[in-house]
């Protein structure tokens, strides 16, 4: 009884996606998060952290929704266009903050893998609801929701740590230069490996083995990164 009931709801949920142009705008609300983040670290930083913010959320509101529509239009995944806009968010902090490049890197490589994992775990969720009438590599209903969810979360509760906590620490003169040139590159690289972990196509997540390894790799790394800042902030302290 219920097995038929919940196949009844899957093909439901996957019959009434609306266009894949809707759900590639909302993907890029994951990416508009990542820039929240790198403000909420940056704001104390930054010459009149209010019209500044805004006019860069604002900016980037319209340039997130553009690549939305570029990705729903070519049919591309979304971390195509996300990934060469790193950069370009780095240039524009470093205009509007008096941080240097070693700081600004730990900004945007720690906003850059909340924007990875979440949105690799959504496509994951996706898939193991969806199944077979999942969309490769771009996420429907279960996944859209999962990802707003996600980023919200994010949102409130790393507003303490990066808002307060850390980026306090950046004029600290107690910690050396040293220590900030390297630890970008632990964000950095785990950005990087969670891009690469990213299935080629929908029918490497088809297989149930292989749904629940990435599942459990996206959670356990998950786990991992947030222990990992947590001694890096207890260090810091």
């Amino acid at each position: 009884m219920f097995a038929p009931l919940g196949e009844t709801i899957r093909n439901g949920i996957a019959q009434t996606t609306p266009s894949g142009l809707f759900f590639a705008i909302g993907e890029q609300l994951n990416a508009l998060s990542g820039l929240a983040l790198c403000l909420i670290m940056a704001w104390s930083h930054m010459d009149n952290p209010r019209r500044n913010g805004t006019l860069f959320m604002s900016i980037g509101l319209v340039w997130f929704l553009l690549c939305g529509v570029l990705c729903g239009t070519l049919g591309i995944p979304s971390l195509w266009t996300v990934i060469p806009t790193a950069p370009l968010v780095l240039l524009v902090l470093r205009w509007l903050t008096e941080l240097p490049w070693r700081q600004l890197l730990l900004i945007v490589a720690t906003a850059s893998y909340m924007v990875a994992i979440v949105y690799y775990l959504s496509l994951v969720i996706d898939v193991a609801v969806l199944g077979a009438d999942s969309t490769n590599l771009r996420v429907g209903w279960p996944g859209l929701v999962n990802l707003l969810l996600l980023d919200v979360v994010a949102l409130v509760s790393l507003w303490h740590p990066l808002h307060d906590s850390i980026p306090a620490t950046f004029d600290s003169p107690s910690i050396s230069k040293g220590f900030w040139q390297l630890i970008w590159l632990f964000p950095f690289v785990s950005s990087a490996i969670v891009v690469w972990c990213m299935p080629a196509d929908n029918s490497t997540l088809l297989d149930s083995h292989m749904l629940e390894i990435a599942f459990t790799v996206a959670v356990v790394y998950s786990c991992f990164m947030v222990l990992a800042y947590f001694l890096i902030w207890y260090m810091i302290q």
